[in-house]
């Protein structure tokens, strides 16, 4: 797991459909559940949330 990509795909994602038509619903899915499985391990944070 890298934090940092997938925080960037997250804000990506986000900000290519601000609607609620999320076609990418899964992926968007994936990655947050990813990164608080990460985070909850003990895993480090993304590089703009130590800032």
């Amino acid at each position: 797991m890298d934090p940092n990509a997938a925080l960037t795909q997250i804000r990506d994602l986000c900000k290519d459909n601000p609607d609620e038509d999320f076609h990418e619903f899964d992926m968007l899915k994936e990655l947050i559940t990813g990164l608080d499985r990460w985070l909850s391990s003990g895993g480090f944070l993304p590089e703009p949330w130590t800032r």
